[in-house]
């Protein structure tokens, strides 16, 4: 009988396992065929191949908490760009880092609209690039909530208040744990059907450049 019980509990186990790993069998490859402008894909694959090394031997294991996530991601983010980098590279970097923990780029400013630089720029808010991630992918074993949404903002340079940024610190990624009880507006969890983030105009991206180093 006891061996019974222990064979029906190590199927169920396997099954609850398989159930939760399973989803995990995605990893939207398409969504590292990008260039960025001047960035190359074999650029944008460098800075992919940088990250997922850095992950495994210099940056500490990510957290099981939303908010710390957000800033070791942050940091993840500093820790690369280094110097001084263009627009193009800083939103080529960031996709790198992302996709290297097996993020999935969903849309930008959670909307479609021809441009998203100047539409965002129109309504007074900063550019924002919507991505989530199975948190079973950075941690073990967690069922529920298990959809993280990560936003990576490219901040208006009219919009930067130098004493928000002091007091609040570096917030161009964030990262939250989706819930029924949680839940952000529907249209920034909407995939727009692109794989990769689109790219400024190089009048918008000379814009948004002056303040991002």
């Amino acid at each position: 009988m006891i061996r019974r019980w222990l064979a029906v509990s190590a199927i169920w186990a396997a099954i609850i396992m398989v159930a939760n790993y399973a989803p995990l069998l995605s990893m939207h490859p398409d969504q590292d065929n990008c260039t960025f402008g001047p960035v190359s894909n074999e650029q944008y694959r460098a800075y992919l191949l940088e990250a997922q090394n850095r992950r495994q031997a210099r940056w500490p294991a990510l957290s099981r908490n939303d908010q710390e996530i957000g800033r070791q991601l942050n940091s993840r983010l500093s820790d690369m760009l280094g110097g001084e980098a263009t627009l193009y590279e800083r939103v080529a970097i960031t996709h790198a880092i992302l996709r290297a923990i097996g993020a999935e780029y969903l849309n930008t400013n959670g909307r479609k609209e021809p441009d998203p630089y100047e539409g965002a720029s129109r309504r007074r808010r900063s550019v924002e690039f919507h991505y989530q991630v199975d948190i079973n992918r950075l941690v073990f074993f967690h069922p529920y909530p298990r959809r993280l949404w990560i936003v990576a903002v490219i901040p208006d340079p009219d919009l930067i208040r130098p004493e928000i940024a002091e007091k609040y610190g570096d917030r161009r990624i964030s990262a939250a744990l989706v819930s029924f009880f949680d839940h952000p507006p529907d249209e920034f969890l909407a995939s727009s059907g692109q794989s990769c983030p689109p790219l400024p105009s190089p009048e918008a991206a000379a814009r948004y450049q002056a303040k991002q180093n």
